[in-house]
């Protein structure tokens, strides 16, 4: 880039991990942002660490399907990943969307409740589940 006589800012907030002992870079100037700057005035946390999250997940599933129609696919991995999800993270991540709550409106842990519920769901297949407004 210094060929092209192109200019970079690099800013950067205080993390320790951001340290620069020498810059040997005359087209770089690095601007360090205020001690507990918030998150809303940093252009990453804005929204371009969430743009790149999005495509490289659209690469990543991009290159599964790839090796999917090669038969090159090893859904065991899928297998392994899912098993590393704890219960206790699958009920915090139900609680949290307060499409359930820890307790039921009868008081009975919502564990015995679900279970009842998918119970009475396989006894009659037909059965639609709505669930209220929250």
């Amino acid at each position: 880039m210094r060929e092209s006589n192109c200019h970079i800012l690099l800013i950067l907030d205080q993390a320790p991990t951001h340290v620069i002992l020498t810059l040997s870079f005359t087209n770089v100037k690095v601007l360090f942002l205020p001690s507990k700057t918030t998150s809303k005035l940093q252009p990453m946390d804005a929204g371009i660490i969430t743009s790149f999250k999005l495509h490289y997940c659209c690469l990543q599933l991009q290159h599964a399907i790839d090796l999917d129609e090669a038969g090159k696919v090893d859904i065991y991995k899928a297998k392994i990943a899912w098993n590393e999800v704890s219960a206790e993270t699958i009920k915090n991540c139900w609680f949290h969307t307060k499409i359930v709550s820890p307790h039921d409106e009868t008081g009975k842990p919502i564990s015995t409740s679900i279970i009842n519920d998918l119970e009475s769901i396989e006894d009659d297949p037909t059965e639609e589940l709505i669930f209220e407004e929250l």
